[in-house]
């Protein structure tokens, strides 16, 4: 097996063909070297185990795992379990990371020994590209604190990516296979193994927006397993901080906020999931708009739903056009 390496780079690969190649000359440019790249690939049909396999034959540090399709949560746990370093990150196959992306989360972690680093990154649009998050300097957390920040969408974000993990804060951890929002379902699990991490203020990753993402588009029934992620997320919350009951009424609201979005002149069909939806907003609406912390634009959502379905529509098509970058 040789020298175990000091870290594992996780890559879940589908289809990646189009950008497979920048994400792995990325990781090959790191500042630091003593790593190991662990790449599943996900059942793709196109040419990424091509690619995967030519940067292999010629880089000792690439092992590529191949599986049947099974999702993008089954894929990470298949690196989880053929993982080797003390510590561990994700690279999703269509991002990429700055030169110093390894040893400034690797340093951050040992200079403060916490066992979970995170840093701020780019969100790379079809039009524009924009650091995700200002005003917030680089920062200890402890696990109230940073499940505190995720109920507000305050950093750290709930991404697998853009943090290293020492091995055991990831022990116990199994992604939801065959969900989506895995990244929402696990964040809290994560952060109350982790007890304590520290938010590092460099954008060292790129995170790239598609079309065809399941966080964006029109409505699909998967789209309602963000409920149930948040669902979980807050629970895990709640019940370690029962004090922060205001905010997971929130993040429950911001979550039937976002899931209504894509229900924009809905057809019929949608309108009994559409009326659900209004309800829960309505029923937690008081709650929230008292919430000094809940951000301004949740405040306007609750107060459009609360004025009927077209005010709603009319503002999310005013706010997209207008406000909303791609």
């Amino acid at each position: 097996m040789g020298k175990i390496p000091t870290i594992s780079v996780l890559i879940p690969i589908y289809n990646a063909e189009k950008y497979l190649g920048r994400c792995l000359d990325s990781l090959q440019r790191q500042i630091w070297t003593d790593f190991e790249i662990v790449a599943v690939d996900d059942g793709s049909q196109d040419g990424s185990v091509r690619i995967c396999e030519k940067y292999a034959q010629a880089d000792h540090r690439i092992r590529l795992i191949r599986q049947t399709n099974r999702g993008v949560s089954a894929a990470r746990n298949t690196c989880l379990r053929e993982s080797r370093g003390e510590y561990l990150t994700f690279v999703d196959s269509d991002d990429w990371v700055e030169p110093q992306y390894l040893e400034s989360l690797l340093n951050t972690c040992q200079k403060y020994q916490v066992p979970l680093s995170a840093c701020n990154h780019w969100i790379e649009g079809e039009k524009e590209k924009r650091v995700c998050f200002s005003g917030q300097p680089t920062c200890v957390f402890s696990a109230r604190q940073a499940c505190e920040n995720v109920l507000y969408h305050r950093p750290p974000d709930v991404s697998p990516w853009g943090k290293l993990y020492r091995r055991q804060v990831l022990a116990q951890i199994c992604y939801p296979e065959g969900k989506y929002y895995e990244d929402t379902y696990c964040i809290a699990d994560i952060l109350l193994q982790a007890e304590k991490m520290v938010y590092l203020d460099q954008p060292l990753y790129h995170y790239c927006l598609h079309k065809e993402s399941i966080s964006r588009g029109q409505f699909q029934s998967s789209k309602l397993q963000f409920l149930e992620a948040v669902e979980h997320m807050t629970h895990m919350v709640e019940t370690r901080f029962p004090e922060l009951k205001r905010g997971v009424d929130r993040r429950k609201v911001h979550a039937a906020l976002s899931v209504r979005r894509y229900l924009v002149d809905c057809p019929d069909r949608e309108k009994t999931v559409r009326r659900k939806l209004e309800q829960e907003i309505c029923r937690q609406a008081g709650g929230v708009l008292r919430d000094p912390q809940a951000p301004l634009r949740d405040k306007v959502g609750i107060c459009s739903v609360l004025a009927g379905p077209k005010a709603y529509d009319l503002l999310w098509k005013v706010y997209k056009r207008h406000l909303r970058p791609d």
